[in-house]
């Protein structure tokens, strides 16, 4: 329900043409406050306010509306026993000339009203605000006519202002809609105590609906982060799945090309010239290259998706990097680089994929090979610990710039980024063995500087 003057204040001019006309009685005649100290206090009643405490005490154990609507019942009770009035709480809302008070909670003859509203800008709340102190009127309804529409006459109102966080809120208010009580002091101290209450119950309720906001924002935010990761995790499938894809549609005819060389340089289809023969060569190689750089886009599709299965068993170290060595070497030495093996203890054997460990070497082996320019030199060394076995690959190459350090893991990333880079790859070695060493229960590591060199260290448990 909301209340609202329907014509212009009673006891002041309404405008228009012609003189102004007063009607009804001023706000001063109906503002009574001074009747609350000539009026002699009737004795407290300590026992009902000790029941009225204790059932306040079990309504602010539930909720701050349910301790609301009980301090309403209360001051009823201890204020007007015979029942024959209406309590109420008046919140305000807004500010300027739209501001208004909300009857937030009520008991009594009028508690179906609750909900309704009255303005600001002239409503006995808004009295009391602007006076900031208890005040009382007498037949209310005379000047702020639209209590008429309630169908119960105003006798008198006892007012009082409550605050929320030293603030002024709203109101809480009584009245008497016969002439059996008039209100005094012992009412102002009743409806005083019972202010402080309300506005404590405000305060709880105003934390109540932050946490519940917060609340929401954080299951909101979780929601969000659920759908992302699963938004994230359905397009790394379909990567994954697009990758394998193609990688296999390309290795088909890649392989064919292999099979198809072979047949030329066995001459099965007629002679060659040794210069066909060069070009044949250069052919295989290319295609032996992005067979290679297919092969590894696959195990990269295989690990994303977990498809990859590791066989771990008890790998000699010393036998493991010797056949690294003959593998690799080769290769270094026609690139001018000088490979050094450190001496590798007989015993030390670490729990791993035999396989993918050396899957691990050769491409590590394979970076610092292409990284180091002539006259540098590859090292390899072991180190035991406790629990693990660390094998660093360190290079006298160009290094990896700080910036790159964090992202140098990362899929398709490439230490040199020029388009005219000499060294060939997609930037998948790295990514494909840290994530190997991790399948393992081990780690890759890297330490470097630019013009200096890189180190890598690979973790595995060991036996």
């Amino acid at each position: 329900m909301e209340l609202k003057p329907a014509d212009p204040p009673r006891g002041e001019a309404a405008t228009g043409v012609g003189p102004p006309v007063l009607r009804g009685p001023t706000l001063d005649a109906v503002l009574v406050t001074q009747n609350l100290t000539s009026r002699p206090a009737r004795v407290a009643d300590a026992r009902a306010e000790a029941r009225a405490l204790h059932a306040l005490a079990r309504a602010f154990d539930e909720t701050p509306q349910a301790a609301l609507d009980a301090l309403m019942r209360e001051a009823l009770a201890l204020c007007l026993p015979s029942g024959n009035g209406t309590t109420g709480v008046s919140l305000l809302e807004g500010q300027g000339e739209a501001a208004l008070f909300r009857w937030t909670a009520m008991a009594g003859r009028l508690a179906q009203h609750v909900g309704g509203t009255t303005p600001r800008a002239f409503s006995p709340c808004g009295v009391c605000l602007d006076h900031d102190a208890p005040v009382l009127f007498s037949r209310p309804d005379t000047y702020f006519t639209y209590f008429l529409a309630t169908g119960l006459p105003f006798v008198e109102g006892l007012v009082l202002p409550f605050r929320v966080d030293g603030v002024a809120a709203g109101t809480i208010w009584i009245v008497s809609h016969d002439d059996s009580h008039g209100f005094d002091a012992e009412d102002v101290r009743i409806m005083a105590s019972l202010a402080d209450f309300t506005g404590a119950a405000y305060a709880a309720l105003r934390a109540r609906e932050a946490l519940d906001a917060t609340a929401r924002e954080r299951e909101r935010l979780l929601a969000a982060e659920r759908s992302a990761r699963q938004d994230a995790e359905a397009a790394s499938r379909a990567k994954g799945s697009f990758l394998a894809m193609m990688s296999h549609e390309l290795r088909t005819p890649l392989n064919a090309i292999g099979g198809y060389i072979d047949l030329l340089e066995m001459e099965l289809r007629g002679p060659i010239t040794p210069e066909q023969r060069v070009d044949l060569s250069r052919i295989r190689a290319s295609q032996r290259h992005l067979l290679g750089l297919i092969n590894q886009v696959l195990d990269y599709a295989r690990i994303e998706a977990n498809g990859l299965r590791y066989d771990l068993t008890d790998v000699p170290l010393c036998e493991a990097l010797a056949a690294t060595e003959l593998l690799i070497a080769p290769q270094m030495r026609a690139c001018g680089l000088a490979f050094v093996l450190e001496e590798v203890p007989a015993a030390l054997a670490v729990r791993a994929d035999g396989e993918k460990l050396q899957q691990i070497l050769l491409n590590l082996l394979s970076n610092a090979t292409k990284f180091t320019g002539a006259g540098g030199e590859v090292r390899v060394g072991c180190a035991a610990h406790e629990a693990a076995v660390t094998i660093a690959i360190s290079d006298t190459g160009i290094g990896i710039a700080p910036e790159q350090l964090a992202s140098v893991f990362e899929p398709f990333v490439q230490v040199d980024q020029r388009l005219a880079r000499p060294h060939e790859g997609v930037g998948l070695g790295l990514a494909i063995s840290r994530e190997l060493a991790r399948g393992m229960g081990g780690e890759l590591h890297v330490q470097s500087a630019p013009g200096v060199g890189s180190t890598f260290t690979i973790t595995l448990p060991r036996v």
